[in-house]
């Protein structure tokens, strides 16, 4: 049986579901990590001796599980801004087309989540 191939609207409509919740992730994930990691080595690094790349990876540490914590969250802000996924079969959603569209939005979302994420770097001192 042949599948119905979703149409060039559904394939843009599920790029966006993908997208919007993606660039909320990379804004929480990137910001937090920086604003986390750096009070990590002003604070605790110099009392405890971490290395600059320690710090990095405690600040990581603290903003994944807040993204996991936040996660629900931005999830329903792109739910209300409209990001819903088409309704499409389970085998439209396994065609090459449709995961195509959707690892897109994945991955220029997290990209553009991640870019607005590094703002707390032009407050930071140099």
């Amino acid at each position: 049986m042949k599948v119905m191939r979703p149409s060039n609207r559904e394939l843009m409509q599920m790029f966006i579901a993908q997208c919007i919740p993606f660039i909320g992730f990379g804004i929480t994930d990137n910001g937090l990590m920086i604003i986390f990691g750096e009070a990590i080595e002003q604070f605790l690094g110099k009392l405890m001796g971490l290395s600059t790349m320690g710090a990095a990876a405690t600040g990581n540490l603290l903003s994944d599980i807040a993204g996991i914590f936040l996660g629900g969250q931005v999830q329903a802000i792109a739910s209300r801004l409209g990001a819903a996924e088409p309704d499409l079969t389970l085998e439209q959603r396994s065609l090459t087309i449709t995961r195509t569209c959707k690892q897109l939005g994945e991955t220029v979302g997290i990209t553009i989540g991640c870019i607005i994420g590094m703002a707390p770097l032009l407050y930071m001192e140099k």
